[in-house]
């Protein structure tokens, strides 16, 4: 190719890309420098004439954010110094969205300002700037605080949030703000604030049911609160279009919420009762007198431990089943009527199931009273019969090559489950556990303690 003809279609090509960059006003280029946090790009941009109180709307990441200004995409991406700089070239502090923003996370009210952003995306560093610059910590709209974006914020940075905001005076009594804490699992705060308040019976915003204070409470197992509630004089009604308080504890499954709800006169409706006639041995204890047996409430005590979020509480009878053993002949659950068995899982490729049954088998020395049968869930039997000797196991063990259990009840390895001596299902766990350590040992001896010997 010639050298002319090259230098010619080089000189269209750079002419292309100059035409295509015109068609990017300074504002676009602008928000663009901000999204990217480059700052050199922000100054580029404002010196090429961008107007810092320009109008943008801002989608990226399922969020739909209509008639932002430059201060209040940096507030969201929470840049300190490009916020400094925009607002050192006259953005306003006090510029209210227009419109209102759609899907932009906790966002929803127009007239929200640059703040409202910092607080809703947690940004610490920028809302205490804009504090400092004279950003009104109080701003509606109405009840839409920066303190009620603050309760709404990332985990991470909402406790330093919500303490700047509140030394420059943040007013926590708004309507709402109560009801959002509740809500959003801030219960030290709540009940920090419940303590200095009178009114407490406003309901979250944009709530439909059950969104009073005292209902969240009940929703949240935030029962620290109900005292405080009762001390402020709060009506233990639920709200117009709710159901009763003592349906909703039931619903939340918040035994506790129950049996305070009873001891201050709330009585269970005969539409509750026959809710809760197929609900669990428990509650059908707790609605006979609206009080837990001693051996529950340990239980319940017990059940805050977090290792329990990895066992799911059942109450359900199981059908008889069997399979082959590995000694020769069939087992059943039938067979084990009148005791207490554990039953495990298990597969070769599973390393944690290993581990698991030799915690069991501790815990075996320890409780004798149980019973363990283990279900390998192999296409052959050999390595689980070559592992329990290995490691001298004393337990019950069959074949299940047809995963005759996983299409019945779902059963996969590595799982624990309880049967009661009705070969009700009482509990299973979602991983390998070391059970034969406390609290799961104890969690094992209140189960069996709690049930009678029938459902």
């Amino acid at each position: 190719m010639r050298p002319t003809l090259l230098y010619s279609l080089i000189f269209i090509f750079l002419s292309y890309l100059g035409a295509a960059q015109s068609f990017e006003s300074p504002e676009e280029l602008l928000f663009a420098a901000i999204f990217e946090q480059d700052l050199s790009k922000v100054e580029a941009a404002l010196g090429l004439g961008a107007q810092v109180d320009s109008r943008y709307t801002y989608s990226r990441y399922a969020e739909d954010c209509f008639y932002w200004t430059p201060l209040m995409a940096a507030c969201a991406m929470g840049q300190l110094d490009i916020v400094r700089l925009l607002q050192d070239n006259g953005a306003s502090l006090w510029a209210p969205l227009a419109e209102g923003w759609s899907n932009a996370g906790p966002l929803s009210q127009k007239g929200s300002r640059p703040l409202h952003v910092a607080a809703a995306y947690g940004s610490v560093e920028v809302a205490e700037f804009l504090l400092q610059r004279g950003a009104l910590v109080n701003a509606g709209p109405k009840h839409y605080t920066p303190l009620y974006y603050a309760l709404q914020a990332p985990k991470s940075q909402r406790q330093d949030l919500i303490e700047l905001l509140i030394a420059y005076g943040a007013d926590y009594r708004q309507p709402g703000i109560l009801a959002e804490a509740i809500a959003q699992e801030e219960i030290a705060w709540a009940q920090k604030w419940l303590r200095k308040q009178g009114a407490a019976t406003a309901a979250r915003p944009n709530c439909e049911g059950a969104c009073t204070p005292l209902e969240l409470a009940i929703q949240k197992e935030a029962n620290v609160l109900l005292p405080l509630f009762k001390q402020r004089g709060v009506a233990l009604v639920a709200s117009p279009s709710a159901a009763s308080l003592l349906e909703q504890a039931f619903l939340a499954q918040n035994l506790f919420a129950f049996q305070w709800l009873y001891r201050q006169g709330l009585r269970p409706t005969s539409d509750l009762i026959e809710l809760a006639k197929n609900s669990s041995s428990t509650w059908q204890k707790i609605l006979q007198n609206g009080q837990l047996e001693d051996e529950d409430r340990k239980f319940v005590q017990l059940l805050k431990d977090p290792i329990f979020q990895d066992i799911e509480l059942t109450e359900k009878p199981l059908q008889n089943m069997q399979w082959r053993s590995l000694s020769g002949g069939f087992i059943s659950l039938q067979q084990f009527k009148g005791e207490w068995l554990l039953i495990v899982p298990w597969a070769s490729w599973c390393e944690s199931c290993k581990e698991q049954l030799i915690s069991i088998h501790k815990l075996q020395k320890k409780q004798k009273h149980w019973r363990v049968l283990v279900l390998s869930l192999d296409p052959k039997p050999y390595p689980l019969e070559d592992f329990m000797k290995a490691e001298k196991l004393p337990f019950i063990a069959a074949h299940d090559p047809a995963l005759n259990s996983i299409k019945a009840w779902n059963w996969r390895a590595p799982e624990l489950i309880l049967l009661d001596p009705q070969a009700w299902q009482r509990s299973r766990s979602k991983k390998a556990l070391d059970w034969h350590k406390k609290p799961l040992s104890r969690f094992l001896r209140l189960q069996k303690k709690r049930y009678p010997a029938t459902p």
